[in-house]
């Protein structure tokens, strides 16, 4: 009796564990591979987007001002524009300094929640194979 309970149970073993494997171990693969300290990519990736976007809008808001003081007749000196370039690059660095810091964190929370089993952002997109 004992031995049958035995073969059994290992078999309902072999049979949980053959669902799992096949079910639910690629959508977890999926996902640890999408976590930055199993795939760092995604952490340079995600750093590297924050920096440029963040550049962009610096490009653009430096545009806007320049067309903004066409418009209203504003000739700066030499002096007024090294000063506004100077303003401009700092805070162009410190954009960019945040935007990176804040994709770092970004991405710290989303390993998080994966590791977690948090079921949040598009992770079900990751889970279907419609990767962003």
């Amino acid at each position: 009796m004992a031995d049958t309970a035995n073969k059994l149970a290992t078999a309902l073993l072999k049979q949980q564990y053959s669902e799992w494997a096949t079910t639910f171990k690629p959508i977890e693969q999926k996902l640890l591979k999408q976590i930055s300290w199993n795939n760092p990519s995604v952490l340079n990736t995600a750093v590297s987007e924050a920096a440029s976007r963040a550049s962009a809008e610096s490009s653009m808001a430096k545009g806007m001002m320049n067309r903004q003081n066409r418009a209203l007749g504003i000739v700066p000196n030499a002096e007024q524009r090294e000063t506004s370039s100077r303003v401009l690059n700092l805070q162009k660095a410190l954009g960019t300094a945040s935007a990176k810091n804040q994709a770092r964190e970004t991405q710290r929370e989303l390993d998080e929640q994966v590791l977690l089993g948090v079921s949040s952002g598009n992770y079900g997109s990751l889970i279907s194979g419609q990767n962003q």
